[in-house]
């Protein structure tokens, strides 16, 4: 699957549950195919930005910056499908309030992967003692139940680098663009 950058979507050559739905066993093999192809994800984000905006990424902590001005130039959003909002419309006025009538672009959500894969290995590079690749079976309520995480940080935090960049998308489509990758970066990298 492509999208319009002609650049190909994460997707496990296996039958994958919903994270919150998978075993440990599947979470590890997941996650053991994640890291392997890392590598590969960000060579694809590499040649993307170089043939889009002719800039060489270097793992630096400053890059971070201009990797999200470009990324954010990219985000696009399509509306919900009358299933979604179907859904919506079932839960009560004061929720539905607040719940967007959209959804990042599947162009987005493919980019987004490796931005977020670029801004945690930034981390690994910086920091290679103290941080590494992780996931977490347990407590089953965690957010990023068996998703690829950085650890290693103070406190027993996770960093989950797709999670941050999911969320800074979306606030910067509605307008909130208060947080910047560096922002974030710089955030958590007190806890190291």
């Amino acid at each position: 699957m492509k999208n319009k950058y002609e650049y190909p979507l994460m997707v496990p050559p296996f039958p994958v549950n919903d994270f919150e739905e998978m075993s440990k066993q599947e979470a590890k093999r997941h996650f053991e195919w994640f890291v392997q192809e890392v590598p590969y994800r960000l060579e694809l984000l590499e040649g993307l930005f170089n043939s889009q905006f002719n800039i060489a990424l270097d793992y630096t902590t400053e890059s971070l910056s201009l990797v999200w001005d470009r990324y954010k130039t990219m985000i696009s959003k399509v509306p919900l499908s009358k299933e979604e909002l179907n859904d919506i419309n079932k839960l009560p006025e004061w929720i539905r309030e607040s719940v967007n009538k959209w959804k990042l672009s599947t162009d987005t959500l493919a980019l987004l992967v490796d931005v977020s894969i670029y801004f945690a290995q930034v981390f690994l590079l910086k920091y290679p003692k103290q941080l590494q690749w992780g996931f977490v079976t347990s407590p089953r309520k965690y957010v990023s139940i068996n998703r690829p995480v950085i650890t290693g940080f103070k406190k027993k935090m996770k960093l989950d680098p797709r999670l941050i960049l999911l969320n800074i998308s979306y606030r910067e489509l509605e307008a909130d663009n208060s947080k910047s990758l560096l922002d974030i970066f710089q955030v958590w990298e007190r806890d190291i």
